[in-house]
């Protein structure tokens, strides 16, 4: 059977936890979660948090939402470019 590759979703959460010393443990308690496998999940990209939980990891963090998903955002803002010179070439 084949094995299919789940794309993850790009991220800095790792990076900004790492850089103010804390455990993902201590980010979950922190949020009010039950373990800290949900900031395993999204620091791997498996899943995305939800937008009250991105704005307190923000927080957290003290940096901009947009920092913590930077690479997504760059991703989705070359795409819409992309899509943008596409219908624009279509319908000249």
């Amino acid at each position: 059977m084949k094995k299919v590759e789940i794309k993850k979703i790009p991220n800095n959460l790792r990076r900004y936890r790492k850089a103010i010393g804390l455990k993902q443990k201590e980010v979950a308690e922190i949020l009010n979660l039950k373990s800290a496998g949900m900031i395993s999940r999204w620091e791997k990209g498996i899943c995305l948090p939800s937008l009250t939980n991105v704005i307190k990891l923000s927080g957290i963090y003290s940096v901009l939402v947009d920092a913590l998903f930077f690479p997504l955002i760059r991703m989705i803002k070359r795409k819409i470019i992309e899509r943008e010179e596409y219908l624009r070439r279509k319908h000249a």
